[in-house]
């Protein structure tokens, strides 16, 4: 949402500003190096029957409860 006044936290007042770790930039190249380095892994554990997945979609709790079940999606 945007604050009423430009740059300026409508709850503190403090001065609002994009991080360098959040500018669509440095998040961009992020996804290119999880796409190249970290993608390639889940075809290597596939392939070996140890890919395991679980739906995140939940809350954190919900979700550590179905690693820990074992409730794994496929």
């Amino acid at each position: 949402m945007k604050p009423q006044k430009e740059n300026i936290c409508d709850k503190c007042g403090a001065s609002l500003y994009i991080r360098i770790d959040d500018a669509a930039e440095t998040v961009i190249k992020r996804l290119e190096t999880f796409h190249a380095q970290t993608e390639p892994l889940k075809t290597f554990y596939d392939e070996r029957g140890l890919l395991k997945c679980v739906n995140g979609e939940g809350s954190v709790e919900e979700t550590t409860k179905l690693v820990f079940e074992g409730s794994l999606e496929y």
